[in-house]
């Protein structure tokens, strides 16, 4: 149960809103069509502050009340009791809620598209209610929130940061000088208040209240323990604490001063009421704050189910200025307005719903904005940040100075940067929710419209929910094919009280992180360590492999030979086989019709056996693999190794120096050739953008110089970008060579973090990969070896068709602008009289390409995975030793690269 207060100012006025009448109104209604008719009038208490007298000038408060006329008596009487004044209510007394919260999503919420399209949903259902958080909730200096707040766990407000609302946390409460709540604040342990902090309701708290100078506080105070005040404190209400009040001097007290043990009072202390000490009232404790994670995924869950069907919207949407009128839009990933750019919302001058179901993360850019245009009072716009897709944490960023209008439903946390902006629409408050984490607003900060944070304070609904379990369940992670999900009835081995595993231990999930974003890279937690491929898997020849056991057990195995997907009864290499502890050798054979390729093993060990490739068990684990088979006597090279990637970075100015930071363009790849009868009859490319520090819109491509671009079996190709197979070949077209491109602009892939301009070379920007990408080239005919270019071919830099791209050219170069590693020549698309140009010293008669005239290139390749130079750092600040290499034609000082021989102040750290 949970009691209802509001606290509002100027005899103020709401039709339609106020989520606890909601619910009362949800259980007396019927029809949801009913809804709009009601209305509810609050009459007012306001306190002015008068700083310059150190007081406060009371208005005499009228009874707060709540017109339930237009509800139906079928509602228990007892539910409309009028609202509490300004007073902690008891158990006796509160105003007890007479619907189960749920009652209101399932009216609210579960409607079809049709009834969405038919009748919006009222803004007023939702975002009365600011913020509630899993985790805790931190207001920046002079930030201002229009509603309520409620916490799991902690509460904190920086200097002259104001809630005009009411204050729940589960853990303390916290005010900074000259911060204040309109409201009361209930907190779980502690409530600390700064110097002249103000309070304009009860405080009640688990143990200790502490109330710094000049604070004043307009209602009563409640300590499970202790209750200390400074000098010059002022307390309207009671004050009950557990054991001991200490109060300092020259404050002013105009109720009852009750302690459980000892009374300590200052001098000059007026006391109005009864000082009672050794007191046999024990203070009640603060309702305890529930955690809602289910409530909010049910919301979440209903509000995607609406969009089914609905407009999807693309990772490149927010790259430019948009606009979008009502509907429901949906995006297979993240969404992300870019920083300075709009998102334009037009309302046509009808009431209209936008909902934005978000399967990543949702972030707005620094000065990023949510423009309104012609949106009427009784409109809905709700950011509905679900990070459903497999790895996503579903958090949601506003950089400096974004602004936003709305409700935030976010799964992960809410965070922004200063002078950010989350209004609602008309007088109701916007806001957000986290399901999961904490909230977090920068300085001056305005969460709420004026006339909300002005005074209104609806209260904060409040499941009762339990707290979801710990994770329990090991999931495989191979690709969404193979059923890894458990919607999918996805292979998972329970690990509650379980000691079969394979290698050093086994890790749990809530679900499937498929890959390519599988959990041992997104938590770092590796437990895929239980299996070691001894030999290579060769079409028609046999095959070994070491297997690692915790104990005696059984194990199950099957690899995808035909590489169609799904494990087949016919590709089971393990059926119920024995093993012991440690150490355990598998053979088995590779079938003469296995698909030469790359695919995915599955291992599921148990204390019986008989599994099947999907399905749940009660010990054990599963550990997924991805595999190479070759065809028979194929051998594999690789640049830089099996395992590791090598790093081209650019500087993406050519023809002018520029800052020389490097960072432009930072690639890690890997290529593999397959070599059979010492010819060459397929290679691999593969890789991932590990750092874009350019507003220049860049592409990325391998050239294989002297491949005739008919050699490739263009139908034969696999190309996927983050394991999404491409519908289109990454052969360039009208080439004699072959160019395979991997993007035609890397921003397409990849965004800047919250508060940064560039993606992963800015000193806190840091962020998971968000591309990678595998091409495999199979040749119509075999290439002998000494044929195929010297590794690493030749990987370049070309710039997007249609952005300017530098001074020294008029109009934008497009694909005719490229810069390639030092000496090696541009390719038929290049436009020849670009050499020369500014900085640039190229000698196309003598072999010389892309490079000044000291020798300094424009790019740079090394064989492992390099930690690359901060955005603006000169690279000889990052790599002393790179002059001397370069002054030398690399004669000396070839490790410049090495960590060793970096100044790690000046390179770029995730």
């Amino acid at each position: 149960m949970q009691k209802y207060n509001v606290y509002l100012c100027d005899d103020y006025k709401v039709k339609g809103s106020g989520n606890d009448v909601l619910l009362l109104a949800s259980a007396c209604l019927t029809h949801h069509e009913e809804w709009f008719q009601r209305y509810v009038t609050y009459h007012t208490r306001c306190n002015v502050t008068d700083r310059s007298q150190g007081r406060k000038k009371r208005v005499a408060p009228n009874n707060a009340k709540i017109d339930i006329s237009k509800l139906k008596d079928n509602c228990d009487r007892n539910s409309r009791n009028h609202l509490s004044n300004n007073t902690p209510p008891n158990r006796e007394n509160s105003f007890f809620r007479c619907v189960n919260p749920l009652l209101l999503i399932s009216a609210l919420l579960i409607l079809s598209s049709a009834q969405v399209t038919a009748q919006s949903l009222a803004d007023s259902d939702l975002n009365n209610q600011s913020l509630y958080a899993s985790g805790y909730v931190t207001a920046g200096a002079r930030t201002t929130i229009g509603g309520n707040v409620q916490s799991a766990t902690a509460v904190t407000l920086a200097a002259n940061a104001i809630i005009a609302g009411n204050v729940e946390a589960g853990a303390a409460t916290t005010l900074g000088a000259d911060a204040g709540v309109v409201g009361y604040i209930e907190a779980g342990s502690t409530v600390t208040l700064g110097v002249a902090a103000f309070v304009n309701g009860y405080i009640q708290t688990g143990t200790t209240a502490t109330v710094g100078a000049s604070a004043i506080i307009d209602g009563s105070i409640i300590a499970g323990t202790t209750a200390t005040f400074d000098t010059l404190v002022e307390v309207t209400g009671d004050v009950l604490a557990g054991t001991t009040v200490t109060v300092g001097a020259g404050s002013i007290f105009h109720g009852n001063v009750d302690a459980g043990t000892t009374t300590t009072i200052g001098a000059g202390v007026q006391i109005d009421g009864i000082l009672t000490a050794n007191s046999l009232l024990v203070p009640p404790p603060p309702l305890l704050v529930t955690n809602q994670e289910v409530l909010i995924t049910t919301m979440q869950t209903a509000l995607k189910d609406l969009g089914t069907g609905t407009e999807l919207v693309s990772i490149t949407f927010g790259v430019n200025n948009e606009t979008l009128e009502a509907g429901i839009y949906s995006t297979i990933d993240y969404l992300t307005i870019t920083g300075g750019k709009t998102l334009t919302l037009d309302g046509k001058g009808v009431d209209g719903t936008w909902i934005f179901n978000i399967a990543n993360y949702l972030s707005f850019a620094i000065d990023a904005k949510v423009i309104l245009l012609n949106v009427t009072d009784n409109s809905t716009i709700i950011w509905n940040v679900l990070g459903d897709k497999p790895g996503a944490a579903g958090y949601t960023q506003l950089g400096a100075g974004a602004e936003t209008t709305g409700f935030i439903l976010a799964k992960g946390f809410v965070q922004t940067g200063a002078n950010t902006v989350i209004e609602g629409i008309a007088n109701d408050c916007g806001g957000a929710y986290s399901a999961t984490n904490f909230i977090e607003f920068g300085a001056d900060s305005v969460i709420g419209q004026t006339g909300c944070t002005n005074g209104m304070a609806a209260s904060i609904t409040q499941a009762i929910a339990e707290a979801p379990p710990e994770a329990t369940i090991d999931f495989g992670d191979a690709p969404a094919s193979y059923s890894s999900l458990a919607a999918d009835n996805g292979a998972s081995h329970s690990t509650e009280n379980n000691t079969i595993f394979m290698g050093s231990g086994v890790d749990a999930e809530f679900d499937s992180y498929q890959f390519p974003l599988s959990d041992d890279v997104t938590d770092g937690n590796d437990d895929e360590d239980g299996v070691a491929f001894v030999t290579g898997l060769e079409v028609g020849n046999s095959a070994l492999l070491e297997l690692i056991a915790s104990t005696p057990a059984f194990v199950d195995a099957w690899i995808d030979f035909d590489g169609n997907g799904v494990f087949g009864t016919d590709e089971q290499i393990a059926d119920t086989q024995a093993v012991i502890q440690g150490s355990n050798t598998l053979a088995y054979d590779v079938p003469e019709w296995a698909e030469a390729g790359n695919t995915w093993a599955r291992f599921r060990l148990s204390s019986i056996g008989g599994l099947e490739p999907t399905g749940s068990f009660s010990d054990g684990e599963v550990e997924d693999h991805q595999v190479d088979i070759t065809e028979l006597n194929v051998s594999i090279s690789y640049y830089p190794s099996a395992s590791e990637w090598a790093t081209i970075a650019f500087e993406d100015n050519w023809p002018s120096i520029g800052d020389y930071d490097f960072n432009d363009l930072v690639m890690n790849y890997r290529i593999s050739e397959y070599r059979l009868n010492d010819e060459v009859i397929r290679i691999k490319l593969e890789g991932q953008i590990a750092a874009v520090g350019a507003l220049h819109h860049n592409g990325f491509a391998f050239r294989l110089p002297g491949i005739l671009r008919s050699t490739v079996d263009e139908d034969a190709i696999r190309y996927t970008i983050n394991d999404i197979p491409q519908n289109t070949s990454p052969l360039e077209l009208a080439r004699n060579e072959a160019i395979a491109i991997v993007t035609n602009d890397v921003w397409d892939f990849v965004s800047a973090s919250i508060n940064c301009n560039y993606y992963r070379t800015e000193p806190g920007c840091g962020t998971d990969i968000q591309m990678g990408f595998s091409m495999t080239l199979p040749m119509t005919n075999a290439i002998p070896s000494l044929q195929m270019p010297e590794f690493p071919y030749d990987p370049f830099l070309f710039a997007s068709d249609g952005y300017d791209h530098s001074l020294a050219f008029g109009l934008p170069p497009g694909r005719a602008y490229e810069i390639h590693l030092p000496d090696k020549a541009p390719t038929e698309a290049f436009r020849t009289d670009f050499f020369g140009r500014q900085d640039d010293r190229s000698e196309p008669q003598n072999g010389r390409y892309f490079v000044s005239e000291n020798g300094m290139p424009w790019a740079i390749n090394v064989g492992v995975e390099m930690q690359y130079s901060l955005e603006y750092m000169d690279v000889i600040y990052a790599y002393p030793l790179f002059s001397s290499f370069i002054a030398n034609e690399g004669l000396v000082d070839a490790d410049w690269y090495i960590p060793e021989n970096a100044n790690t102040n000046n390179i770029f750290s995730n």
